[in-house]
């Protein structure tokens, strides 16, 4: 589904140089994706847990690249959050932890991607940014009609184990 939307995204990361960086590489990176092509990203930041959630408030982008580090939440505290109280955002994690461990973790509490700092060219972003929000359309749509599912068979629940 193509959206004629720009794609929403917030950077969590409390380096002011790596969150420049990231800014960068959206701010030119290729319009060709999949969710709004010719678009240009839309980029918030923040630098803290609470910066987050104060953004997440008022807003909804479509991807988070979260660093697991920040002042005031460390490795999976800010993910297993994000996944709780914003279950339909995508999030790629960026972080300077090197552990497969953790790696393992991230992706099995929702990250779409775990990318360790300074080992990835910016075209491994742009694919994974690509790659996280069509997944994520994705499973919202599978949720969605899993929802709609749920609820004709609670109006309906003699026909239910008839079946």
């Amino acid at each position: 589904m193509v959206s004629d939307e720009r794609v929403s995204i917030l950077i969590v990361e409390d380096d002011l140089d790596q969150q420049y960086l990231l800014e960068q590489i959206l701010k030119y990176a290729p319009r060709k994706v999949h969710h709004a092509p010719d678009q240009a990203y839309l980029v918030a930041t923040a630098k803290t847990f609470e910066e987050m959630t104060q953004y997440l408030s008022h807003n909804n982008p479509q991807l988070i690249l979260l660093d697991l580090n920040l002042p005031d939440s460390k490795e999976l505290n800010t993910l297993l959050h994000l996944r709780k109280h914003h279950a339909d955002i995508a999030i790629i994690v960026i972080t300077g932890i090197d552990n497969e461990e953790i790696e393992y973790q991230a992706m099995r509490s929702g990250a779409q991607e775990y990318l360790v700092k300074g080992r990835f060219p910016k075209e491994e972003l742009l694919r994974s940014i690509n790659h996280a929000l069509f997944r994520r359309e994705q499973i919202n749509e599978i949720e969605l009609e899993r929802k709609k599912l749920a609820s004709a068979l609670e109006r309906a629940p003699g026909e239910a184990s008839d079946a």
